[in-house]
């Protein structure tokens, strides 16, 4: 038989309840449902519509010895419309929690709940909900959403979140930690609506979290009163009726603890399970797709109040039977229910009666109000359903404003609940066009001349284009939007023996985005008409064909691999569009002026950004930008063994491998040890030996191979002839007059291939290394440290010894150039010393590129003009995109001191240098490995002050109560003052310290349950005049802190302020400043000290001072009181440079 706890349950619990310290730690998963029978009835009963039908039918009013499940419609109404027969009952646990005073929701009618619940609507008066609350939770749900990315938890993340917000913004509460805040309210909910029990798990939880949301509500009362000024919102309105004598504390925290428990969980609940029948339904989709797309809040909220009527927050409501009463009465199910019955009115049932609502099986938006009860019935109708209807509402336009949004796959898309409340359904959906990463394609175009014309005309026809792109071209490729670089070349292959002319090929290179088809199309859409004149003209382009398909059959596909045309490429921005790179760079120079203005010192980085945040939003053009965005270009560094791995394990070299291996094995089990049959441990180990052998032969084959093949490679370098002569001047200039006109330049280079198979092993071989390299090992965009190159190629051109090389770089040749040289010689060495002429080499990658003088004669030997060439972004290189890109991700997310660092990708400001135009002396070191945030560390812990000998100390008590406006003013003024960063200020410094009480008093806050100084040393928080720590320091006797004329217990001081300069008039003018602000503040100067540097001492008291080689006297060396040495008083940090 069912036993539920109203209310003998409740009083025992209540008797041997145990104060809140010695309650477990809180943990909400604690109530999550375990084990196969809970999961089980999750899957039965998720959706209950079907269990309800039938006892509709065959037992409307289902008995378990003291509960009555009751699923009629009319019966429903009635019961819920009878408050003075059918209590609720919530109030001892409710009026416990509140320490004493009851909530409405656990009140009967009568004078004390009508008095209640007139202060409950003056301080929540729903006349102002639209105006007050939708702004606000429109504004968190946008933003949340705007910050989501796809695989994003719609409830943890969105409906969960917003409710606690409005709490924050509307309700007037302190919140610290929006999860643990929600947490605890569930926790509260859980214990008054869905614990029948008396589960003594829930109970603990309920005692701590109520406990905790009493402190927030105190915190919070304490924050209205330490304010002052007009506060309009609810909680400030409820302090000003107690103030008036017409509530008291209690009644304060059952009201708002009642408030918070019946609107943040019961929307979480409600929220969770509408989102779960739109992701559910067609029909119920589409509703909400079409009421946002209309726009308005009427059909939005005709829907959601649709979608919560198929899975509501219950399946009804508790009561208790306070007297006998009879319900049903002259029907066939008429029913006595005995008083200390607890019945359950099923509200999911009752708005599917058909005999009391229409078509209750279709998902109908334009049905009566009188349907639905998902908001209660009766007396106890929801006093915050105006509030719930409009937070959930705009939750729910956020979410479906994201394109193609849909339940992620998998059990995450599924809802899972901790007890009865939702807790995580992820969805997935469409990023912008402009936050996620795109396919690239590289797409070599090589097609033959196969008419006798000269190449020297052909390559007239093809400059006609323009390096850079003439503005017909250029604007057209600008408007298809997505190819990055084009360029057209014009190869010669070798000679026509028939006409005595050069053979040769049109090359076209272009790199864009999307497939080889979208690259081929687009490049065809904006300058077909430009390439089917040269193409019909020279290469056999029949005059009716299809330009784009002539384009796809002569590209060639290019990769290390066999099977394909020897090559490699390579992208610098892997990942980032066309219309992504541009459109980054616009956000970065519209935010530009904002942060290059002009500022005393260096300005609050944060306030900076928040600056440059608003100015964006302003435009109405970079709403993309406050979106999270993939991006390859932050991608940290891969290792060597994910190159080695994913060569081993490619497909084809697994299964080859295993095939040999097998082979082998058989081969050496039958021949080596005659074949034997049968399973016994002899024949096993014969097996095993087999296999050993055969691998271990295999690998000395190999080894043996690839040692002879580089033998017989050096053999080859040992007898080639490099080439050291210069490059024509007039071909020299013929190159130079296409460079250096923009950021940017391209190079096209044309070699010629030594003879013989091993050649062309070795070059497959150094473009597969390079080609796995770039992809697991360097940083994404990256060779090596390289990081100039946009895209480059290079394609050995079928049937021919020609190979070729593209580059589209950044800077200059002779700097490009030096980059190789000096960080990636063996790779260019590796495929370059395959090619006649080449700097001379050593086992395939050594020297070679490494003889820098020869290398750059025979490079530029190479390379022949650039007769087309359209780039993009001509003003862009490589670093200034890859900055652009973390200037885009900062105006998304950077927070705190990650600001600073937004701000120095501008150029404006220093790191790890705080305030740069005040420091003298000292260069910036590069960052050490384990980086410091410098900014936010005060300068004297980086070194000494140097020139600024002239100091005065301030110790300062600060007063128990000061009010906020007075800590925060001084607090301001210290934060401006105080020197922070890893640099000697010039002139002038200030340096702040504070003690544990300090600490406390100037506002340092913790969690609502915790000392906000738990996380300091203990040292810290005893201070040097604790007795205890005055015996381990050795402060005894005449040192002991009594003696002390400040610091000790009867001479207590919460902060001291040193003030430096380089001269004694500047420094009296910081002291009165620091002075007059802190008395002005409210604090006391209890100690003040003049500090001077006391330079090495003489016997006779005075000191000394030395003569320079001009006879200038020169400062002697300051006296070090203590007797420290280096090394001890000055540690090196780990982190410091």
């Amino acid at each position: 038989m069912i036993k539920l706890k109203y209310f003998a349950a409740v009083r025992a619990a209540q008797k041997s309840q145990r104060p809140v310290a010695e309650m477990p730690p809180f943990d909400i998963d604690r109530l999550r449902a375990k084990g196969l029978a809970s999961r089980i009835a999750g899957f039965l009963f998720n959706d209950p519509r079907w269990l309800l039908a039938l006892l509709r039918r065959f037992w409307p009013n289902l008995a378990f010895g003291n509960f009555l499940l009751v699923t009629k419609g009319v019966d429903v109404r009635d019961i819920l419309e009878r408050g003075d027969e059918f209590e609720t009952p919530y109030g001892p646990e409710m009026a416990e929690l509140a320490r004493g005073s009851n909530f409405i929701l656990g009140m009967q009618d009568g004078a004390a709940y009508r008095q209640m619940k007139s202060a409950v609507l003056s301080a929540f008066p729903p006349a102002e909900v639209e105006a007050a609350v939708r702004p606000i939770a429109e504004r968190h749900s946008r933003d949340i959403m705007t910050r989501a990315s796809p695989g994003f938890d719609a409830i943890g993340g969105l409906m969960k979140i917003v409710p606690v917000r409005i709490c924050r913004d509307y309700f007037g509460l302190e919140i610290d930690d929006e999860t643990e805040f929600a947490d605890w309210s569930i926790a509260l909910s859980a214990l008054f609506f869905s614990d029948p029990t008396a589960s003594p798990t829930t109970r603990q939880l309920a005692i701590v979290g109520g406990d905790r949301l009493i402190k927030v509500i105190d915190r919070s009362i304490a924050a209205i009163r330490d304010r002052g000024g007009k506060d309009e919102r609810p909680l400030a309105r409820l302090v000003a009726l107690k103030d008036q004598g017409r509530l008291s504390q209690p009644d304060i925290h059952s009201i708002m603890l009642g408030m918070i428990a019946g609107f943040v969980p019961t929307n979480v609940l409600a929220g969770g399970n509408c989102l779960d029948v739109i992701l559910s339904r067609s029909d119920a989709r589409q509703a909400v797709d079409a009421a946002i797309a209309a726009g308005g809040t009427g059909k939005l909220d005709r829907a959601i109040l649709e979608a919560m009527r198929f899975k509501p927050i219950w399946v009804g409501p508790w009561r208790y039977t306070a007297r006998d009463a009879v319900i049903g009465q002259g029907t066939r199910r008429e029913r006595l229910v005995k008083a200390g019955t607890v019945v359950m009115p099923a509200t999911l049932s009752a708005m599917f009666d058909p005999e009391i609502v229409q078509r209750p099986n279709e998902f109908d938006t334009s049905r009566p109000y009188r349907d639905y009860m998902v908001f209660g019935h009766g007396i106890h109708l929801c006093i915050g359903a105006e509030i719930a209807r409009i937070q959930i509402g705009e939750c729910v336009r956020a979410l479906f404003s994201k394109p193609k949004l849909r339940r992620a796959r998998g059990r995450a898309g599924k809802m899972v609940n901790v007890g009865a409340y939702p807790a995580s359904l992820k969805v997935d959906f469409e990023r912008s066009p402009l936050c996620r990463t795109v396919d690239q394609s590289m797409v070599t175009v090589v097609c033959p001349i196969r008419r006798a014309v000269p190449l020297d005309a052909v390559r007239d026809k093809v400059g006609a284009l323009g390096n850079p792109a003439i503005d017909e071209v250029g604007n057209a490729l600008d408007n298809v939007g997505t190819v990055h670089f084009a360029s057209l070349a014009v190869a010669a292959t070798g000679k026509d023996e028939k006409s005595d002319l050069e053979t040769g090929a049109v090359v076209l290179e272009i790199s864009g985005d999307g497939s080889t088809d979208d690259v081929i199309g687009a490049i065809t859409q904006a300058m077909g008409h430009r390439l089917r004149p040269i193409l019909r003209a020279v290469c056999g382009l029949p005059g009716d064909a299809s330009l784009q398909d002539f384009l796809k059959k002569h590209h060639i596909e290019i990769s290390p691999s066999f099977g394909s045309t020897a090559g490699l490429v390579f992208s610098g921005t892997p990942g980032h569009s066309v219309r992504r790179i541009l459109a980054e760079a616009e956000l970065a120079d519209s935010v530009r002026e904002i942060v290059e203005k002009p500022r005393a010192g260096t300005g609050n980085a944060l306030a900076v950004l928040t600056e440059a945040r608003r100015h964006a939003q302003s435009l109405g053009q970079f709403g993309w930008a406050f979106e999270p965005a993939e991006s390859l270009l932050e991608r940290p560094p891969g290792r060597w063994w994910r190159a080695l791995t994913t060569t081993l394990l490619a497909p084809a070299v697994l299964a080859t491998v295993a095939i040999v291996i097998l082979a082998c094995w058989r081969m050496t089990y039958v021949l080596v040890f005659g074949n034997p049959h049968g399973v016994t441990f002899t024949n096993v180990a014969i097996a095993g030996t087999a296999l050993l052998l055969a691998v271990l032969g295999l690998l000395a084959i190999a080894l043996l191979f690839i040692g002879l093949c580089f033998l017989s490679l050096r053999r080859l370098e040992d007898k080639d002839r490099p080439q050291n002569t210069p490059i024509d001047l007039g071909a020299l200039d013929s190159i130079l007059a296409n460079e250096d006109h923009c950021a940017q330049n391209h190079l096209t280079a044309i070699s010629t291939m030594k003879a013989g198979t091993l050649r062309r092993l070795a070059l497959r071989l150094s473009f597969y290394l390079i080609s796995i390299s770039a992809q697991k090992v360097f940083k994404p965009g990256f060779l090596a440290t390289i990081n100039t190159i946009h895209f480059a190629r290079w394609v050995l051109l079928p049937g021919t010894d020609k190979l070729m090389f593209f580059s589209n770089y950044g800077g200059s040749w002779e700097s490009y150039l030096e980059d190789f040289i000096a960080k990636a010689s063996e790779g260019l060495t590796g495929v370059w010393s395959n090619t006649e002429g080449y700097p001379r080499t050593r086992w395939l990658f050594l020297d070679g590129a490494r003889d820098g003088d020869r290398f750059k004669r025979w490079a530029r030997r190479q390379q022949v003009p650039t007769l087309f060439w359209y780039s993009a972004y001509p003003h862009l290189n490589t670093a200034r995109i890859r900055i652009n890109s973390k200037i885009r991700r900062g105006i998304a997310s950077a927070t705190g001191s990650e600001a600073r660092n937004w701000v120095s990708l501008f150029g404006s400001l220093q790191r790890p240098l705080a305030r740069p135009a005040a420091t003298v002396g000292r260069e910036p070191a590069p960052l050490p490995v384990e980086e410091l945030e410098a900014g936010e560390i005060q300068s004297i812990f980086f070194g000494p002050f140097g020139a600024l000998g002239h100091a005065h100390m301030l110790a300062i008590r600060v007063p128990e109560g000061l009010p906020a406006m007075q800590r925060r003013a001084w607090l301001d003024f210290v934060i401006d003052k105080t020197s922070f960063g890893d640099g000697v200020p010039a002139g002038r410094a200030m340096t702040v310290a504070f003690g544990p009480d300090g600490l406390r008093r100037l506002g340092l806050k913790g969690g609502v349950d915790d000392d906000p100084l738990d996380t300091f040393p203990a040292a810290f928080r005893h201070g040097m005049g604790n007795p205890e720590r005055s015996r381990i320091l050795d402060d005894t006797g005449p040192d002991a802190p009594d003696k002390w004329q400040w610091g000790s217990a009867t001479a207590p001081v919460d902060a001291v302020v040193i003030c430096y300069a380089a001269e004694p008039a500047v420094l009296k003018g910081e002291v009165a400043a620091a002075k007059r602000k802190t008395t002005g503040a409210g604090m006391k100067i209890v100690a003040e000290l003049p500090l001077v540097v006391n330079r090495e001492p003489k016997k006779d008291g005075g000191t000394t001072q030395h003569a320079g080689n001009d006879g200038k006297p020169e400062r002697a060396r300051a006296y070090e009181h203590f007797g420290f040495a280096d090394g001890v008083s000055q540690p090196i940090v780990r982190g410091t440079s």
